[in-house]
């Protein structure tokens, strides 16, 4: 039987750029593809063994998180880290600030 090893969430964005600019710069991802090259819409970006792509469809599609579709259903994706105390420090050193809806 094969062993399931990857998973990717897909989020929609309203803006590529930014979008990757956080993921980069506040929360120490990097990026392992953005196209297409003339004009990107689409990126994928990573960190350890967790993916996330991202992509702006057009202006008028905006995010739906779920937080905003019904309170119960509050996370759009899980990661687990194995010292969360640690990362959360990392995160206040990137100036990375917490969001609660």
């Amino acid at each position: 039987m094969a062993n399931l090893t990857f998973v990717a969430p897909f989020f929609i964005v309203a803006d590529l750029k930014a979008s990757v600019a956080f993921y980069t710069e506040k929360l120490g991802f990097v990026t392992q593809y953005a196209g297409p090259d003339d004009d990107p819409f689409w990126a994928m970006v990573g960190r350890d063994q967790v993916s996330i792509m991202l992509k702006a469809i057009a202006p008028d599609i905006k995010p739906v998180p779920n937080s905003s579709r019904h309170r119960w259903a509050r996370w759009d994706a899980y990661i687990s880290a194995s010292d969360p105390d640690a990362l959360f420090r990392e995160y206040r050193t990137r100036g990375t600030r917490s969001f609660h809806r």
